[in-house]
């Protein structure tokens, strides 16, 4: 299992090299989702950056981070029967993520992908999921790397669910602590995360290596958003996580 080191040493590479900051605010997905709620001064991308232009991670660091999930489900004793990648990071996450077990056990984890679709006015959307015959439905865990409000998690849910799968754990390197885990309880889906937002704003204060007022915002905009994910229902009817 990961030490304490080890969680430090992947919050300083996240600080370093997975952080985007704009103090006037960055879109998130649910700023799509829902008009008017709040904006964060930093979004974290925690990958390479052929998958997303802001990123600065390197093939190293999203594999450290694949290792600590697969101890992480190790010691916890879990299973997973098959991934759910979201486009594009989580997709990449679940691959290497069936290999790095391929390798470490033998055991084959099928990946299930889905489609990403721009749409014409800006943002992206989950698109169909593309059927996998040697896995056509059953239990699946859903892979990303970070859970915000948790509403693009809801419409992978929703995508996955309407190919016949179980969406049954939410696995991120990051959750932001805005309630993301109450909704998807909601939807009888586990959230488990490597680390919480509020920590590695701890430690980038303690090491100097964040901006004091860019950790304020952050601070301000996570009791914000607690706040208003709390109370923000889910679409009544839209989202049942279960095999039709």
């Amino acid at each position: 299992m990961y030490t304490a080191k080890d969680l430090d040493e992947l919050m300083r590479i996240i600080i370093a090299r997975g952080m985007q900051i704009e103090p006037e605010g960055i879109d998130h997905k649910h700023n799509e989702v829902v008009p008017g709620s709040p904006l964060s001064p930093i979004k974290l991308h925690l990958c390479t950056p052929d998958l997303r232009t802001e990123a600065r991670l390197t093939e190293d660091d999203m594999q450290k981070i694949v290792q600590m999930w697969w101890q992480y489900v190790e010691y916890h004793r879990l299973h997973i029967p098959a991934i759910g990648g979201i486009p594009r990071v989580g997709e990449r996450f679940a691959f290497m993520l069936q290999k790095y077990v391929r390798e470490e056990t033998g055991r084959h984890i099928p990946v299930i992908q889905a489609e990403k679709i721009a749409k014409a006015g800006g943002g992206r959307e989950i698109g169909a999921v593309i059927p996998n015959k040697d896995y056509p439905s059953g239990g699946l865990w859903l892979i990303d790397d970070v859970v915000n409000w948790g509403r693009s998690k809801c419409e992978a849910l929703l995508r996955y669910t309407q190919a016949g799968y179980r969406v049954t754990d939410n696995l991120v390197v990051v959750d932001y602590g805005v309630n993301a885990n109450q909704l998807l309880d909601r939807l009888d889906s586990r959230l488990h995360s490597l680390l919480q937002l509020d920590s590695i704003l701890l430690l980038g204060a303690q090491e100097k290596t964040m901006a004091m007022d860019i950790i304020a915002q952050t601070k301000a905009y996570l009791a914000a958003s607690r706040l208003a994910n709390a109370e923000l229902p889910l679409e009544s009817g839209r989202f049942v996580n279960k095999i039709a």
